[in-house]
């Protein structure tokens, strides 16, 4: 699930990260929580499936040009693997 926002540009990190908490629901952790000095931020959120084999991960990002939330779910042993492996690289793997 993918929803874009463009011209949102005095939107307050603090303000979406805390509604996030309060919203997505029980039992998601904060996995990231980066904000640039250009302005440009991300909060990533995770939640384990109840069987343990999959992740449900939430994730709000700002650039200069648009804020994006995502919510998905992917396999907990392949992202575990490629976060060990190449933890740069992860963003890259989900979008397979």
């Amino acid at each position: 699930q993918l929803v874009t926002f463009e011209g949102a540009e005095n939107l307050d990190p603090r303000r979406l990260q805390a509604l996030m908490r309060e919203k997505i629901g029980e039992g998601f952790t904060p996995l990231v929580q980066a904000r640039s000095k250009n302005g440009e931020w991300s909060f990533i959120y995770a939640r384990p499936s109840d069987d343990g084999e999959r992740v449900e991960l939430i994730v709000l990002s700002r650039d200069k040009d648009e804020t994006v939330l995502v919510r998905v779910e992917a396999d907990a042993e392949e992202i575990a693997k490629h976060i060990e492996a190449e933890p740069r690289r992860v963003s890259q793997v989900a979008e397979r």
